[in-house]
């Protein structure tokens, strides 16, 4: 049976209460406006019914406290039954998609027609009186197929992010390495057109020297070369270096033959043109050579 009543008060289950009032009429089973409740005794909370499919289809189990296990699903296309319970209770159980819940609540019918006659039931509202009468029997399995389709996209994306950060990678460095090789090429060419072009200097150098040895060759300079000389003659290293240049060697290979630096080379040319009263080097060979100092 079941009691509407305007009171609110707080009977606990399994509570024996009398309660007066209209009675009223409902499909499968008559109703009571209770206008007074008096609680009579307390016994134990009663044991849920077990409900079954053709039970609720008879109409046998309106208001009674039920029980059922079912699959818990936001998204269903087909209502088989409903269950209610507050929204704050709801929020707080965090319910997952595919967990198994037994529940228990009141069993509420539904008509399959729209004049009220008991005959068939269509679905059925079990209303949950708190969260103990909602527990999880088993939860669904973390890796499930919305889990698994996630992982594959977001390790599809790092691979797709990582090989095209590869591609793009192996680009810039080709890219530097190739502005490294012309650069390095660059700088070898600059390199050897400067070696040439000092030995180019060089050699010219060393010819225009010769013509003007040539040119300007008289006897009364190996005369004075010879007053020079008896006056303040050659030491042993001024001869070896006035021979090296009567060979035609550049400083670097004079100094790099004596082992002495260039500097000290300087010394010694210098001194070595004094006495022999020239101008170059060119002009002390052409002399040291004609005045027999240095025997070719």
């Amino acid at each position: 049976m079941r009691i509407d009543s305007a009171l609110a008060p707080d009977f606990k289950p399994g509570t024996l209460i009398e309660a007066g009032g209209v009675v009223t009429f409902f499909p499968f089973r008559p109703g009571l406006n209770a206008i007074k409740l008096t609680e009579l005794d307390q016994k134990p909370a009663p044991e849920p019914l077990a409900l079954e499919r053709g039970a609720v289809r008879a109409g046998i189990h309106r208001y009674n406290l039920c029980g059922y296990e079912a699959n818990f699903d936001r998204c269903a296309t087909t209502v088989l039954f409903e269950a209610k319970l507050p929204l704050k209770l709801f929020r707080e159980l965090k319910l997952e998609p595919g967990m198994r819940l037994r529940l228990t609540g009141i069993c509420e019918l539904e008509l399959d027609n729209a004049f009220g006659i008991a005959r068939f039931t269509k679905v059925f509202t079990l209303t949950l009186r708190a969260a103990q009468d909602l527990v999880v029997l088993e939860r669904p399995p973390y890796w499930n197929k919305g889990r698994l389709l996630g992982l594959l996209s977001v390790t599809g994306g790092a691979g797709l992010l990582f090989a095209a950060l590869s591609w793009m990678l192996r680009r810039k460095v080709a890219e530097q390495s190739a502005i490294i090789e012309r650069q390095t090429t660059t700088r070898a060419t600059l390199d050897e057109r400067q070696r040439i072009a000092r030995d180019l200097h060089d050699t010219l150098e060393q010819e225009l020297s010769s013509v003007a040895i040539l040119l300007d060759t008289t006897s009364q300079q190996c005369a004075k070369v010879e007053v020079r000389l008896k006056r303040d003659p050659l030491t042993v290293r001024e001869l070896e270096v006035l021979h090296l240049i009567v060979e035609g060697l550049i400083n670097k290979e004079i100094g790099g033959r004596l082992g002495i630096t260039e500097g000290t080379f300087k010394l010694h040319v210098a001194k070595v043109l004094a006495k022999v009263g020239a101008q170059d080097r060119t002009r002390a060979a052409i002399l040291a050579v004609e005045r027999g100092i240095v025997k070719l």
